[in-house]
Order: C-alpha cells, then sequence, then structure tokens
C-alpha cells in the first residue's frame, strides 16, 4: 500500500472521521483527501501532524511503502543479471542478487528513510543517575537485569550475561512481560539513542516491521536498530548522522539472526 492508503486504513480501523483527522493534525480537509487518494505525497512536517493525530510512528505510515521499495529494486537487480520467474519468498535470492546488488537496495532504502526517521519523536526517557540503595521510588519498582557481554551460545538473560539490576517502576512495566536493559554501543542510532544510554526492553520474539529491536546476530553480538520485515528478509536500519552506518538485510530463514525484544523506553542518565 502507498503512504496514503495506509493512512486511510490506520484512520479506518481507528474509527476516526476524514474531517476529524484532519482537523486533529491540523491540515486543510483537501489535503488529506489528496494524500489518501494518492494526489500528492505529504511532507515531512505533515507526515508528523497526521502520525500524531493517529497516534502512531512514522514508520507504520511508510512501512508498506517500505516493503514496496525493497520488492522492487530486488526484481530491477534480478533482471539486470537475468534472473527469470522471481519468487521473492525464495530463501536463496540475497545470494543470487550477490552483494553488490545487495549493496545498491540498501542506498536506495536509506535514501528514502533518511528524511522520515531522524524526524521520527524520540523515545520517552526517564532519568536514572542512582543505585538501589538510594532509589526511593514513590510507587513499586522492579528490579530488571542489565546485560552486558553476551556469552555465544547463551540465552541472553543467561546469568553470566547480567551485569547487575536496576530499580524501575512498575508504572512502565507491565506484570506479564519480561524486561532487560541493554546499553547502546556506538553512533549507530545516535539521532535516537546516544552512545552509553541504556535502553528498557520488552523480552520478545515477535516485532512489528518499523519498530526498533534488539537483534542478536551470530548467537552473540545483539544490536538495537530499526527492524523492516519483508517476507522472508530482515533489514536492520541505523538511525544516525555518521554515513558509515548502512541497513543490513538478512535471509530469516539462512541466516543467524534472532529478534530478542523491542525497545520501549531509554534511560536517560546524567
Amino acid at each position: 500500500m502507498t503512504i496514503g492508503e495506509n493512512i486511510r486504513k490506520i484512520r479506518t480501523e481507528k474509527g476516526i472521521a476524514l474531517q476529524d483527522l484532519a482537523a486533529k493534525a491540523r491540515i486543510h480537509p483537501g489535503s488529506l483527501t489528496n494524500i489518501e487518494k494518492g494526489y500528492r505525497n505529504p511532507s515531512i512536517e505533515t507526515l508528523n501532524k497526521i502520525a500524531d493525530a493517529l497516534e502512531v510512528s512514522i514508520a507504520a505510515l511508510i512501512e508498506d511503502d517500505l516493503n514496496k521499495i525493497i520488492d522492487d529494486n530486488i526484481l530491477e537487480e534480478a533482471k539486470k543479471i537475468g534472473l527469470q520467474n522471481i519468487d521473492l519468498n525464495d530463501p536463496e535470492l540475497l545470494d543470487k542478487l550477490g552483494q553488490e546488488a545487495q549493496n545498491r537496495i540498501s542506498e536506495k532504502l536509506i535514501k528514502h528513510i533518511i528524511n522520515t526517521i531522524k524526524h521520527e519523536k524520540p523515545h520517552k526517557h526517564i532519568d536514572q543517575n542512582i543505585d538501589p540503595s538510594s532509589y526511593r521510588p514513590l510507587g513499586q519498582v522492579r528490579y530488571v537485569p542489565k546485560v552486558g557481554k553476551i556469552a555465544a551460545g547463551q540465552p541472553i538473560l543467561a546469568e553470566e550475561n547480567l551485569e547487575g539490576y536496576m530499580p524501575i517502576d512498575t508504572y512502565f512495566l507491565e506484570q506479564d512481560k519480561q524486561y532487560f536493559l541493554l546499553r547502546v554501543k556506538g553512533d549507530s542510532m545516535n539521532l535516537e539513542f546516544q552512545d552509553g544510554t541504556w535502553v528498557l526492553v520488552e523480552k520478545t520474539n515477535y516485532l512489528e516491521s518499523g519498530q526498533i529491536g534488539v537483534v542478536l546476530i551470530n548467537g552473540y553480538e545483539a544490536t538495537v536498530k530499526k527492524v523492516v520485515l519483508n517476507h522472508n528478509m530482515i533489514t536492520l536500519i541505523p538511525m544516525s548522522t555518521n554515513p558509515i552506518h548502512q541497513p543490513a538485510m538478512y535471509n530469516i530463514e539462512k541466516d543467524d539472526v534472532r529478534i530478542q525484544g523491542r525497545v520501549i523506553m531509554a534511560l536517560k542518565t546524567y
């Protein structure tokens, strides 16, 4: 679906009339009609307003558009090397295309999304510069494990991977879910999280396309990235001002890539 079709789908699912959404987003109803019908593409500012009014992320509005871009570019690269009858679910497809073609697809993808992901609203933060012994909460707390270096072949919450615990107010947690904290390293996500930031992660093996997650690569390398899911492929997208960081595409059926959790909050320290 196009961005406009996605907006209309989400608006309809939420039971919001077009006039009401336009009023809430502070845009002209005629402009919203043109966007939904695909007559025009929204500016970043307008996209932000619509996302806020619908109470969704920009990623939710452009998800299908990203998938279409990936599909279209895979087909284009396949035609260049003479592949016929392309099956986008073929687990061998990325290998058939080769690394250069994958790099070109990644470059086109990052150009398309860089102007949207860097305008996303930052994750909500809570301040934490205290240790458990000095913590005096107004409500109840749960001590959440801090994951440090990950031992190869071990579950992410294995005892040898932990380097302590941090108190988190239960206001931010759901009782029946598991959580852990992971420190962001480097600048590959600096549009969202600075180097050294602790992020609170809900332990899950399922992500919706466009969410920020923790992904384990080769059994020991945990990375925090925006995740786009497309057929049997997973694309890990950096959100960085440093152009050295590029999207990485993996085949879920062939590569050792496992989703470990969904980032729900950053813990800001001073």
